[in-house]
């Protein structure tokens, strides 16, 4: 008897997975790009735009070269002046699950040290997500962002606006960059992937 290679199945399963359509990010300006600005920061108010993005309340700071962003140039603290609530409308292609994910860390020029927000779409609470600068350790130099996901599921076809909202007061919020929103494979997909996986099995059975 002959057994077929696991590595051989790995690869032909690996090889479906990249044949799969990839999931667009919905969010524009999810790395806080444009504008581009130079120096170390710049502080946008209520009613203010950056891209897709506007200040709802209170004020932003638009990061620069004052700390590590996670990805590209710039990142933004959630709290310039004051704690602040930023959204964007984003469309959603088609009724279903979908998830945001955005990479997170903290400023550490002052407290409180655990730094907060909160998402919400269409005016509805969908998550929230910490980071602790004191447990982290990080640093302006080494912001040791992490990677955070809510689930946004159910959601129905059109216009939503998404919004995060720093729930951390004072001067010193929550960091946040490359920001995404995209939809969760159908279990059909997942089904097809696997099925496809046997399909090699088999076929490779059959030429023994």
């Amino acid at each position: 008897m002959r057994f077929i290679s696991i590595a051989k199945i790995a690869f032909g399963a690996a090889a479906l997975v990249a044949a799969l359509p990839a999931s667009a990010n919905l969010v524009s300006n999810g790395g806080f790009e444009d504008p581009a600005i130079s120096g170390n920061f710049t502080t946008y108010g209520a009613s203010s735009t950056l891209g897709a993005w506007t200040v709802d309340s209170g004020s932003i700071d638009l990061i620069h070269s004052y700390w590590q962003p996670s990805e590209g140039e710039q990142s933004i603290d959630l709290d310039g002046n004051e704690a602040a609530s930023i959204s964007q409308v984003v469309n959603v292609p088609s009724a279903g699950n979908y998830t945001l994910s955005f990479d997170m860390s903290g400023n550490v020029d002052g407290g409180p040290s655990v730094k907060a927000l909160d998402v919400l779409f269409n005016g509805n609470w969908v998550g929230t997500a910490t980071y602790d600068t004191a447990a982290e350790g990080n640093s302006f130099g080494n912001m040791k962002y992490e990677a955070k996901s809510i689930g946004l599921n159910g959601l129905g076809a059109g216009a939503g606006l998404l919004q995060l909202v720093s729930t951390s007061p004072g001067y010193f919020g929550a960091a946040v960059d490359n920001v995404k929103m995209e939809a969760v494979p159908e279990p059909c997909s997942i089904a097809a992937l696997g099925l496809g996986v046997l399909g090699l099995v088999r076929r490779r059975r059959a030429s023994k």
